[in-house]
């Protein structure tokens, strides 16, 4: 199963609690994840907890690669991780490089941020 398919297992959805009494001081508007399964759960979980119904935004995900095998071997995990952030602007595991990983979230969160204001700005003007 691609690891963009992997399932949020009990421990994951026990580790939500303490970033969710965190972020609730601040009273977040929104909520945002990936369509990655893992990232859904959390979200919904987050998402009860601090009563934002999250969104599900492309781009968002991990870096793409559900084109290389499995590795179980941890030594050559580490490795192909490794050669990965040893060459950001190559493509050395998966189909996008670390660079164009981060640039697609990047643009993925700015227009997370940018939507977020513009509604922001619309309820305050509605509420005038």
């Amino acid at each position: 199963m691609p690891a963009s398919q992997w399932q949020l297992n009990d421990e994951g959805r026990r580790r939500y609690r303490p970033p969710a009494r965190r972020l609730k001081q601040y009273l977040p508007a929104s909520l945002y994840s990936s369509a990655e399964s893992k990232a859904v759960d959390t979200a919904m979980l987050l998402g009860k907890n601090l009563g934002v119904t999250p969104n599900r935004l492309p781009d968002l995900e991990e870096h793409h690669h559900d084109s290389e095998p499995f590795l179980t071997n941890l030594q050559q995990f580490h490795e192909a991780i490794d050669r990965f952030f040893a060459n950001p602007g190559k493509l050395t595991y998966g189909t996008e490089s670390a660079d164009q990983g981060v640039e697609r979230f990047d643009a993925a969160a700015e227009s997370a941020i940018d939507g977020s204001d513009a509604r922001k700005s619309q309820s305050s003007a509605t509420a005038r």
